[in-house]
């Protein structure tokens, strides 16, 4: 009989020593804004109510603990540091816990175990796994909106010069102050046209001048447009007077300004 009760006893022993483990599952999953509902194997919902899918793993803690811990990290290089990244783990029943998060994450275990001193005090004692590898399957990214790209203006004419007139009306559709650099370019054929002595280089740097001038803090806005402008001109060659009156004049009718 007490060969009996001692066997017992380190049978009791040797089950309260069962040590930790963990058992993993990835399962695929689709989120609503709004319940779906099920009928036989299908989802019907709403249109616009999927939110998103992707991955989320499950993690199970078996072994004699009496609480446990999960912690889904990865590290990410931001800039020159090293930042630890967490994945969102909730606990969803005493020893099981879900996992979601987007790529390779490390998965670190921690079980705690209930134990009583010599004075009846209790304590938690530690029981940690080596960290093991998970990988969740992205989330598709909404597809981007196309930005709509501006119309031209439709009085903008036509002109010799690849409808650069045009080309502007569109680079320059919803920018500050593109009636008066339209004006300042009108100006400067104007300067050209009707005065013998003023030349093609003062027209340009006059223009570059004013133009900056004018739009004072939002020149940087038109930092854009300018090099596009000054890539056609690179490619046009030496230009004349009347070639140079009549680029100015696309330009500032591209830019809005009104040209007789």
């Amino acid at each position: 009989m007490r060969f009996i009760l001692i066997l017992l006893a380190l049978c009791s022993l040797a089950t309260a020593q069962e040590p930790m483990t963990v058992s993993v599952r990835i399962e695929s999953y689709a989120e609503f804004s709004s319940p779906p509902r099920l009928v036989g194997n299908r989802a019907f919902y709403g249109k616009g109510s999927k939110v998103s899918e992707g991955d989320m793993g499950f993690v199970v803690v078996k072994g004699d603990v009496d609480a446990a811990k999960v912690r889904a990290v990865r590290a990410k290089l931001v800039g020159n540091e090293i930042v630890m990244e967490s994945a969102n783990v909730t606990q969803i029943g005493r020893k099981e816990f879900a996992i979601t998060g987007l790529g390779k994450y490390s998965v670190e275990v921690t079980g705690f175990i209930a134990t009583k001193d010599s004075n009846g005090d209790t304590f938690l004692a530690v029981q940690e796994l080596e960290a093991f590898p998970i990988t969740l399957g992205d989330i598709p990214p909404p597809e981007p909106k196309p930005n709509p790209k501006p119309k031209p203006d439709p009085e903008v004419p036509p002109d010799g010069f690849d409808n650069i007139g045009q080309r502007i009306a569109q680079w320059s559709a919803g920018l500050p102050k593109r009636t008066e650099v339209g004006a300042i370019y009108l100006k400067y054929a104007d300067k050209l046209s009707k005065q013998p002595s003023f030349q093609i280089l003062e027209a340009f740097t006059g223009a570059s001048a004013d133009r900056v001038a004018v739009l004072g803090t939002d020149v940087a806005k038109y930092a854009d447009i300018v090099a596009k402008i000054n890539a056609d001109i690179a490619t046009r060659g030496p230009m004349g007077k009347g070639v140079v009156i009549d680029y100015f004049r696309a330009m500032a009718r591209g830019y809005g300004a009104k040209v007789e």
